[in-house]
């Protein structure tokens, strides 16, 4: 850029900045400004204070304001906890893999109206393994022994699942089919 322009665009700066108040040649400098702080002082906490008992003055020190809720218990609770009492049943150790196995335990003759030919099937599900806690399942309910009853029409095939869950989480799902029709009722 040639010097003219440069001197003019400096000299143009300048006015702007002398119209807006501002000198551009010399910076202020900042000063802090003190600021009052205000404190609150109160009656001792003996006496009940009035309304006007309260100033507020504006100092540039600051006074310490003393405590004014003082507590002194007089008698010292005593807290004794409840004992907690956990049961914690003994678990065997696992005796291998789990294995499952269904049997047909019993069959009864159970007619209904318009079912002349139903029949009670009773399955026993023989688990071992894992660590001889077992909970048995039959179509997902869970039964709360190894027998389990299921009315079925005789002459039909009953299909269906089981599944044993030990205590030492192993699971097992098996399914059975069984020929109603080759059945010996009572």
């Amino acid at each position: 850029m040639n010097r003219t322009l440069l001197a003019g665009l400096i000299l143009i700066c300048a006015g702007l900045l002398s119209a807006c108040g501002r000198s551009a040649i010399t910076p202020r400098a900042h000063t802090a400004t003190p600021v009052p702080e205000l404190n609150v002082t109160r009656p001792p906490a003996t006496a009940r204070p009035s309304p006007t008992a309260i100033a507020v003055e504006a100092t540039s020190t600051p006074t310490p304001v003393p405590p004014t809720n003082t507590f002194t218990p007089t008698a010292t609770p005593t807290l004794t906890p409840s004992p907690v009492v956990t049961r914690v049943r003994p678990s065997p150790t696992s005796s291998g893999p789990l294995s499952v196995a269904v049997y047909v335990a019993s069959c009864r003759r159970a007619p209904a109206p318009g079912k002349p030919g139903n029949v009670v099937v009773q399955i026993s599900i023989e688990a071992t393994g894992g660590n001889g806690e077992f909970h048995y399942f039959n179509e997902g309910v869970e039964s709360p022994t190894k027998f389990i009853d299921i009315t079925w029409e005789r002459g039909t095939r009953l299909i269906g699942n089981v599944r044993v869950v030990t205590g030492d989480g192993q699971s097992l799902k098996k399914e059975y089919d069984i020929p109603t029709g080759e059945l010996i009722c009572q």
